[in-house]
């Protein structure tokens, strides 16, 4: 498969990251270490992806219609959840991903886009927080 988000390609993907933060309320004690701090799990985890990326179109009005725009049309002020589908999440066999696909929303699409060598070269960074 490939790496898509809302079913656009995403072109070839460079890294992805994908940390969970978990929301800790933590309670230190005047002249205590680090081994007596207490940590209260308050239940809120978010996982915020981040890929790096580049995508190449022919031509450039083919890159921003096929690939940019749809992306940045995501972003409206109202966004609905849409699928990314990760090829490294793909092969996963246990947890709540052995699909490849994760429910997001983007939180930031930043291209930089330039002609190189007669075709339009899109490198990206793409940031999705998991959501329903």
């Amino acid at each position: 498969m490939a790496y898509t988000l809302n079913g656009v390609n995403l072109g070839d993907v460079e890294t992805e990251r994908c940390p969970t933060k978990s929301e800790m309320e933590v309670i230190g004690y005047p002249m205590g270490g680090s081994s007596e701090t207490e940590a209260i799990d308050i239940g809120q985890v978010t996982m915020r992806i981040t890929l790096k990326g580049v995508f190449v179109g022919a031509t450039r009005a083919e890159a921003m219609n096929n690939f940019v725009w749809p992306i940045k049309a995501l972003e409206n002020g109202n966004q609905s959840t849409v699928v990314f589908h990760s090829d490294a999440w793909d092969d996963t066999t246990t947890g709540d991903y052995t699909d490849g696909n994760i429910d997001v929303k983007v939180e930031i699409f930043d291209p930089e886009i330039s002609v190189e060598n007669g075709v339009c070269v899109i490198r990206y960074t793409l940031e999705l927080v998991e959501s329903v």
